[in-house]
């Protein structure tokens, strides 16, 4: 398996794929081929249908046979002898059980002693092990780092709402790997105890001063920088959708006209996102399944606020500098589904100017 690992990954990795990909002709071909294959697939998957219903079904209502005795028919005869013994079937449910016992070593079953410790913890791994937050730490690093080459002198305010950037991270790309270099206050705002104290874990284990950086908790909408200062860079990891109750647009509107510099500013922004059902011409359009789902799971399961509204909001009231949509692996239940199964998110960066209303 890990041999098949390392080759899908140096197939999707080469310069041929890309090409192939950009392809129209190839697209149009695959497309036709998935498109046969999944008709293929939907007679079979008819066929087998049609037999149940006229080998299991048929007899119960025709009253030639119980419903007792066509259950223990249906068990015996399709369950297991069809389903459980097929090949595909069991290697699939063998991955299963290695994927389980690989999360279950690293399970603190205390994190779930009651539901809003397991809905923390659940959120807590989705925010963690998605490659947006990190990608966007990448990005907003490079931009402090041609920043401070510009202007060697200079030292930012960096605000992040969510409390979740890697601090570690920036300084390997501050001057001697020292954010003091570079920045002149950094505000970690924590929404809730459990990301403050986690925030704070942090900072004491970097030994960084409170002079430095200050971790909060408070309101994201309505709080301000103490002395009417104004933040250079403004970041929000998962604070969009961080909680139902959020007015995101309020939060927004706060950072943009209060908090964050109106000249020369920087936004990041990484987020859970589904697109519009008729998105704008060149951004990225989700199928019905997504959009519909991922709602449900997120919204209502992990009482976030996810929506199709966040990134057109942001693109329509920042001048926008990168955007990239895409879609990441969700803790065990990506590999469980050989990754067919992932989350959409956004990463967003976007500056302010003199001009900007």
């Amino acid at each position: 398996m890990e041999a098949l690992n390392q080759f899908i990954h140096y197939v999707q990795n080469h310069e041929w794929t890309a090409k192939i990909k950009s392809n129209t002709l190839v697209q149009k071909v695959i497309q036709s081929a998935l498109y046969t294959l999944l008709a293929s697939y939907a007679v079979v998957v008819l066929t087998q249908l049609q037999l149940f219903y006229n080998t299991i079904i048929a007899p119960v209502l025709a009253g030639n046979k119980s419903i007792k005795e066509q259950l223990k028919l249906a068990y015996n005869d399709w369950l297991i002898g069809k389903l459980l013994q097929n090949d595909l079937v069991q290697s699939y449910v063998k991955l299963l059980k290695d994927q389980y016992e690989r999360v279950r070593k690293n399970i603190k079953w205390e994190d779930f002693n009651s539901v809003d410790q397991a809905v923390s913890t659940i959120t807590s791994w989705m925010s963690q092990n998605l490659i947006g937050r990190n990608g966007l730490d990448v990005l907003l690093s490079t931009v402090f780092e041609e920043i401070t080459n510009v202007n060697p002198n200079k030292k930012l305010v960096w605000v992040d709402y969510g409390a979740q950037s890697d601090l570690s991270l920036m300084a390997n790309k501050c001057r001697d790997g020292n954010l003091k270099s570079s920045f002149s206050k950094i505000y970690l705002i924590a929404s809730s105890k459990k990301a403050f104290e986690k925030a704070q874990q942090q900072v004491t284990s970097m030994n960084l001063s409170d002079d430095l950086v200050q971790v909060v908790e408070h309101d994201p909408v309505s709080y301000r920088l103490p002395n009417n200062l104004k933040a250079d860079v403004v970041t929000l990891s998962y604070a969009l959708t961080n909680s139902s109750s959020l007015n995101w647009i309020e939060l927004l509107e706060n950072i943009k006209n209060h908090v964050l510099k109106e000249e020369n500013g920087v936004l990041g922004v990484a987020d859970f996102y589904i697109s519009r059902r008729r998105p704008a011409p060149g951004a990225r359009q989700h199928n019905l399944i997504t959009r519909a789902v991922w709602p449900l799971l997120l919204n209502w399961g992990l009482q976030l606020s996810v929506n199709a509204d966040h990134l057109p909001y942001l693109e329509n009231h920042f001048e926008s500098v990168h955007v990239e949509e895409n879609m990441a692996k969700v803790p065990l239940v990506s590999s469980l589904t050989c990754g067919i199964v992932r989350v959409p998110y956004y990463l967003f960066v976007a500056t302010t100017s003199s001009k900007q209303e």
